[in-house]
């Protein structure tokens, strides 16, 4: 059975005109995310592995900026280690996986 448990770690960031949402799961190197557009109100959720905490969220900024480059072909955007310091941690009472209205 399957259970769903609160991650333990989790980090927010908006860049890329997309807000972000970061977080361990409890399997080894596996991490989940939400990459979510308020304009258009898309919203991805990924699952993947990453061997530590930087390489996650350079996962997750690659996945928003070629989001972001393929709606918005005409702009410029930074490249995806541009925000790695930028990501904010979110507090256990804040979902880490729901996007705010």
């Amino acid at each position: 059975m399957l259970r769903q448990t609160e991650p333990t770690l989790a980090f927010s960031l908006y860049a890329f005109d997309h807000e972000m949402r970061l977080w361990k799961e409890t399997n080894g190197n596996d991490w989940g995310a939400m990459v979510g557009n308020r304009t258009n109100k898309q919203v991805y959720y990924l699952y993947f592995e990453a061997e530590d905490l930087t390489m996650a969220k350079l996962h997750v900024c690659t996945t928003a900026r070629g989001l972001a480059v393929m709606q918005w072909k005409d702009r410029e955007f930074p490249e995806n280690d541009a925000f790695l310091d930028s990501w904010r941690p979110l507090a256990m009472g804040e979902s880490a996986v729901c996007m705010p209205a």
